[in-house]
């Protein structure tokens, strides 16, 4: 490689960062200093609690500024169900108490498996 092939090659180079510093500049003084990913003003999105129906299937609840929105999540995308009000939402214990609750069956006491008296052992 000649010494006029490495200059052009350094001063191309050079000409790509400064471009990339100028750009990163816009985009800060555009975003008005806020981080990437979320501008000032901004509302906020959390997913507060879901449920999976099925393996691409399930239903989720949102939190949109101090919205609660339930949402179906599917291969066919996202749509809102309905809105909730923050009583009407409590975070379960475990996700097997979710699916039991989801499902419509009643909870099952801690430590006590379907099925089986307390004290007895299977099988007699």
């Amino acid at each position: 490689m000649t010494f006029s092939a490495l200059a052009g090659v350094a001063l191309t180079l050079a000409l790509v960062l400064g471009l990339l510093a100028v750009t990163l500049r816009l985009l800060r003084k555009v975003t008005q200093g806020a981080p990437l990913g979320r501008a000032r003003g901004s509302v906020t999105l959390e997913v507060v609690q879901r449920v999976a129906l099925g393996p691409r299937q399930g239903i989720a609840v949102v939190r949109i500024g101090g919205q609660l929105v339930a949402v179906s999540v599917g291969e066919g995308g996202v749509r809102a169900i309905a809105e909730l009000d923050a009583a009407d939402v409590a975070v379960p214990a475990t996700r097997s108490d979710t699916l039991a609750t989801a499902a419509g069956a009643p909870g099952r006491e801690p430590g006590r498996e379907p099925g089986r008296e307390p004290g007895r052992e299977p099988g007699r």
